[in-house]
């Protein structure tokens, strides 16, 4: 049985550049690439980066600022990650939904795949990751999100600090997720 670490909108238009780009996010990268080493050196190890990838008048922008315009440098994985692709991109799965499963093939992908476990890291820990997490949990996946790999912004209204740790909370009380504290505990 095989894992995979599948990393959601670890992507320039969160971490570097862009609308959407926040301090906060890049500072999880050192974690998730840690994470993602370990992981390429398990035979059994799997990475998928599954990223934003908007049409310019993609209706999100209804309540986010215009980010990861497909064909910009926005929607590139961080440079740090970039080693972690397959030369022909294969494990680079395109998103326009909050939830990674909805609108593109990785459902079918991670059916052919027989996995033990999906351990979720990226950004935004309230959308994205939440959302991904509930439909994987939905569809009997042992899920695995350590809190140092994953993040959100912050604005006026939502601290990140507490919106992380109540959605961390709902992941693990209602939607069954298994939160860790570090991804080094995480036996790959």
């Amino acid at each position: 049985m095989a894992t995979l670490v599948l990393a959601i909108d670890a992507v320039k238009g969160f971490c570097d550049i862009g609308n959407m780009q926040n301090p906060r996010m890049k500072k999880i990268i050192p974690n998730i690439e840690d994470l993602m080493e370990r992981t390429q050196k398990n035979r059994d190890g799997n990475i998928i980066f599954v990223c934003d990838n908007h049409q310019e008048n993609d209706p999100e922008f209804k309540g986010f600022p215009k980010h990861c315009i497909v064909d910009t440098e926005e929607v590139e994985v961080v440079p740090q990650l970039k080693r972690f692709l397959m030369v022909d991109k294969k494990n680079y799965v395109p998103k326009t939904k909050f939830n990674a499963l909805s609108g593109n093939h990785l459902k079918e992908s991670l059916a052919k795949i027989k996995l033990e476990r999906i351990i979720i890291v990226g950004v935004c820990t309230d959308i994205c990751i939440l959302y991904t997490v509930a439909a994987l949990r939905e569809l009997g996946y042992e899920v695995i999100v350590p809190t140092d790999c994953v993040e959100t912004f912050d604005a006026p209204d939502h601290n990140a600090e507490d919106v992380n740790n109540a959605i961390l909370k709902h992941m693990a009380d209602i939607l069954g997720a298994e939160i860790v504290a570090t991804q080094a505990g995480i036996i790959i």
